[in-house]
């Protein structure tokens, strides 16, 4: 029973979540990021029809995207 508790516990682990070297590898190529799907302009407001989320190493985290729709855009935005 104490081999199956302290299994268990090391299976669990320190409860520190990083990233593994296998996956900062892999990182750029499958992070996502915002970015606009289509031609935005200045005072534009940022919609679901104009701003996506796609895999690329461009553009802001995908975490920022509900605090972006609704409100103006600031300067142009080219499409991608």
């Amino acid at each position: 029973m104490v081999q199956a508790i302290r299994a268990i516990t090391q299976v669990m682990g320190d409860g520190i979540k990083e990233a593994k070297p296998s996956e900062i590898i892999n990182r750029d190529i499958v992070r996502k990021s915002i970015l606009s799907t289509s031609e935005i302009f200045k005072g534009d407001v940022f919609t679901d029809k104009n701003v996506g989320i796609k895999r690329t190493d461009k553009g802001s985290s995908p975490t920022k995207y509900w605090d972006l729709i609704g409100k103006n855009s600031d300067r142009n935005y080219r499409k991608g």
